[in-house]
């Protein structure tokens, strides 16, 4: 059994990202460890990555099972193909993760840090427990999950990516409980690649300052009207912080507005 291994969960109409991902992978992953790719029927080649094949889509949730399942190791560290390495990755920088999770019997770790989050079992730099008052206890963001209770959480039928992380929202009936910690800090870069189906263009801009190509003729480019509002949210969600969020989204969806986690 392995200790740790990459799983990109991914699928076959996402293929257009793969070569994205793996040039981002190819120059800036160091870590020494091995590297699934999921898709549905497709079998692409990549440079020491193995491809794990789900077959027909019936659903996300499972989709993952099926691959988790698939992975003989301890630990996965779940990356999604949209999200694009931008900085060294090092055998040290996970390794140390790896570590806190073992010596803390730690189910998951989230290695992308929450944005303006405090917590309150210390101000130093370091690895929180996830906080009761924050909206996610878990996400899919990059993260290092222990197999067996992400195997927990993807119980219980068909669910979309979004739904699974609304069934882990803090406080909700759904939620499988377990031992939830993040990071402060960002261990590596990365950049969204993909918002709302689109080529997020800041990003496109990103990768190819750094030398990855970046085919935007296979999928559309996000305009950028659109970028404007998308970051307009992310600055007003900082300022509100999960409390206010929670206060205020009954009245939102009252007058209409849907959530895609809904």
């Amino acid at each position: 059994m392995e200790k740790t291994v990459v799983m990109v969960l991914s699928f076959d109409k996402y293929s257009d990202l793969w070569p994205v991902y793996f040039d981002c992978a190819k120059k800036f992953w160091h870590a020494k460890m091995p590297t699934y790719l999921v898709t549905n029927e497709k079998k692409p080649k990549f440079e020491n990555v193995q491809v794990v094949t789900t077959g027909p889509e019936i659903s996300w949730s499972r989709r993952a099972k099926k691959a988790v399942e698939a992975v003989d190791a301890e630990y996965i560290l779940l990356m999604l193909e949209d999200y694009y390495v931008t900085s060294e990755v090092t055998d040290g920088s996970i390794g140390s993760l790896i570590s806190f999770m073992e010596e803390n019997d730690a189910d998951y770790l989230r290695i992308y840090p929450f944005p303006e989050m405090h917590f309150k079992d210390g101000g130093e730099r370091g690895i929180h427990k996830v906080p009761e008052e924050s909206l996610y206890g878990v996400n899919l963001q990059a993260s290092i999950w222990k197999k067996e209770y992400l195997l927990k959480l993807l119980e219980g039928g068909d669910f979309s990516a979004w739904e699974f992380e609304a069934r882990q929202k803090n406080g909700v009936a759904t939620q499988v409980k377990g031992k939830l910690y993040t990071v402060d800090y960002a261990p590596f870069e990365m950049v969204n690649g993909v918002l709302q189906g689109k080529w997020y263009t800041p990003s496109v801009k990103t990768l190819e300052a750094l030398g990855i190509q970046v085919d935007t003729s296979k999928r559309a480019v996000l305009p950028w009207n659109k970028v404007a509002v998308y970051k307009s949210k992310i600055v007003l969600r900082k300022i509100a912080g999960p409390n206010l969020i929670r206060k205020v989204k009954p009245i939102l969806k009252k007058m209409g507005v849907k959530f895609v986690t809904e």
